[in-house]
């Protein structure tokens, strides 16, 4: 359970309850398709970020509770600059509750300076930060992806994601007559890597019936070591539409979290690597990723260069 947080501001709270529609304005993010519901007590770091005084999902992103007060969420879900109070944090497993214990409000919040938040390419560096007016309490903090063995372990075509959002499990242009109750219920589903940026900093997977959606953005892609934990590999950026037609595209966190540390505070880095350039993105030289069908050969070349300057190479642990 949450310690005591923050009310959000009565008019909002009140929108958020009732579920009224939104207006234009706020940029268009991208809900899971595919998923299933998420009980309360599970993935309690998950958090849905609401924006305005009214709920949609155009209002709504989500994000990922990495230390006591910062939540790390993508940069095109605040580049609209919405107004502190009329922006709200909640927790557990949907946005209508009536637990203030649950809403959470906000002190400040802020993007990558160099983050594209439209028609983004390549390497978006969509990622973004919330400050909580306090701290949260009694929820599961899942650390990020930071170390070498992590990396090889989990992070190659074929391997699986989890992604939790709060998002619609409808496309509204493909489906109209969408109601406000299909947004804001925390779902998760599970899906292959199906390529990665020539960089590697960002990763596509989804489509056939399973993807992140509108509401979705920010949040959450998990993968699972073979102890059983789980680590945040991913932040979900942009896709496509309708959704669960296509990829979606996650950014790796790693690549950031030294300027995370410099605007919050909050050190996500391991102990022997401060500066957070020990963790080479690059798949093994020697053949050990699951290949498909859908991943491209264009890929080839740059890896091999990219693997020449690893300081270790391991097949991943299945």
């Amino acid at each position: 359970m949450l310690a005591a947080m923050l009310a959000f501001p009565t008019a909002a709270l009140l929108s958020v309850l009732c579920g009224l529609p939104l207006g234009a304005g706020a940029p268009r993010p991208v809900p899971i398709v595919g998923g299933e519901e998420v009980p309360v007590d599970e993935w309690t770091s998950v958090v849905a970020i609401l924006s305005q005084e009214t709920v949609s999902t155009a209002s709504l992103c989500t994000g990922t509770l990495v230390a006591p007060r910062v939540v790390l969420t993508a940069a095109h879900c605040l580049s609209h600059e919405p107004k502190l109070s009329e922006m709200a944090v909640v927790f557990g497993d949907s946005i209508y509750t009536d637990d203030e214990r649950r809403i959470a409000g906000v002190e400040r919040y802020g993007i990558y300076p160099t983050a594209c938040v439209e028609d983004c390419k390549s390497d978006a560096w969509d990622f973004g930060y919330v400050i909580l007016a306090q701290d949260a309490y009694g929820v599961d903090i899942i650390p990020p992806l930071t170390t070498q063995d992590e990396w090889d372990e989990t992070m190659h075509v074929g391997d699986e994601i989890h992604v939790v959002g709060f998002g619609t499990v409808h496309d509204a242009e493909e489906d109209p007559l969408q109601t406000t109750a299909d947004v804001g219920h925390k779902r998760i589903m599970t899906t292959p890597i199906d390529t990665f940026s020539k960089s590697r900093r960002e990763f596509r997977a989804g489509g056939e019936g399973q993807d992140a959606c509108g509401g979705d953005s920010g949040g959450p892609a998990f993968v699972r070591l073979s102890s059983g934990e789980y680590r945040l590999a991913g932040v979900t950026s942009r896709g496509v539409r309708p959704c669960g037609t296509g990829d979606s595209v996650y950014g790796a966190p790693y690549p950031i979290l030294t300027w995370l540390r410099e605007e919050t505070g909050a050190d996500l880095l391991p102990d022997d690597c401060p500066d957070g350039g020990c963790l080479v993105m690059a798949e093994p030289a020697t053949g050990c990723a699951i290949s498909r069908e859908r991943e491209s050969l264009a890929w080839a070349l740059p890896l091999l260069v990219f693997a020449r300057r690893r300081r270790q190479t391991r097949c991943p642990r299945r």
